[in-house]
């Protein structure tokens, strides 16, 4: 991330912070709600694969609609490299839903398996579980199935995921 678009995604995230303290940032004495604006605007003209999690996360808390909408159609054509960025397991649950559920997401998805994989053991660590093929399942849950097994290279699904446990062996035999 940049460092001035990091400054304004902290911003932001300061911001959101003294929204959930009872705070109201939209009142003048804690800052003008157009500040917000600049910042979203702003964090959209420097986007790119290394921040736009943070400003998908940031729209998506403050509902912004329009942000959010932008920061999708970047992803869905960017997608390769969004999946790799090292903060898109920070993303909440329902925005990976999001975007793994688009039908316009440009990634294969051994790439939307190894994202989720990713997701999940940071969800792991933030909850302090040590991070198995068993509490990763636990933590994808519905999400796991956003990849779309059955379109998967028959030799990426046997040398990569069926040597690991996160899919249930009744499961693997179902698939493939």
């Amino acid at each position: 991330m940049t460092s001035r678009s990091g400054q304004m995604a902290s911003l932001l995230a300061n911001q959101q912070c003294w929204a959930r303290t009872g705070a109201d940032p939209g009142r003048p004495h804690y800052g003008p709600g157009s500040l917000k604006d600049r910042c979203f605007s702003f964090l959209l003209t420097e986007i790119s694969a290394d921040n736009v999690c943070v400003t998908l996360e940031l729209a998506h808390s403050y509902t912004a609609e329009k942000i959010y909408e932008r920061c999708f159609r970047f992803i869905n054509g960017n997608a390769v490299d969004v999946l790799k960025a090292s903060n898109f397991p920070d993303l909440c649950k329902e925005c990976v839903d999001r975007v793994l559920t688009s039908d316009d997401l440009n990634a294969d998805e051994l790439e939307v398996y190894n994202a989720l994989i990713r997701w999940a053991d940071g969800s792991c660590a933030r909850t302090r579980q040590c991070p198995t093929d068993k509490t990763c399942r636990e933590v994808l849950g519905s999400l796991l199935f956003c990849v779309r097994f059955a379109i998967m290279d028959v030799d990426e699904f046997t040398h990569k995921l069926s040597m690991k446990d996160v899919l249930s062996l009744e499961e693997k035999v179902v698939l493939y």
